[in-house]
């Protein structure tokens, strides 16, 4: 009888399997850090849109006349992302004019609360809010 030598080489089922359980481990954790990245991208753009609409308005009441300013008072008004109003905005904005300023007379503050969609809690932010004080040009 003549004896035959099986060649080994190639991979057996074993090591098949755990090499690719070993490839989809490392494969959800660089999905999983991507999307992390991704959200954390889009979080950071929003809060960087709504300080730029915050120091937009501060900028306009800044060029109003000061009699005028009560007029920009807003309550939770939708604006879009360039700060323009829209019924489908996704941002808020806030601003509130506050004339009783016994410290200072002749001056107004006006203060700016903008809040901006939060994607993992698919709420509304916190407002980020700025304030300022104007004084009357005499």
């Amino acid at each position: 009888m003549k004896c035959f030598r099986h060649s080994r080489a190639g991979f057996t089922l074993t090591e098949v399997m755990v090499a690719s359980v070993i490839l989809v481990l490392f494969l959800g954790a660089f999905f999983s850090a991507f999307i992390m990245g991704i959200r954390a991208l889009d979080m950071s753009a929003n809060h960087y849109r709504a300080n730029a609409i915050a120091r937009n308005r501060i900028q306009r009441a800044r060029s109003f006349d000061y009699s005028s300013l009560p007029l920009l008072e807003e309550l939770e008004v939708r604006i879009d992302r360039n700060g323009n109003l829209d019924p489908n905005g996704t941002f808020r904005r806030t601003t509130m004019i506050n004339t009783n300023t016994v410290s200072a007379p002749h001056t107004v503050i006006v203060e700016v609360g903008v809040r901006f969609p939060v994607r993992t809690r698919r709420t509304l932010s916190e407002p980020l809010t700025m304030e300022t004080i104007v004084a009357t040009r005499m």
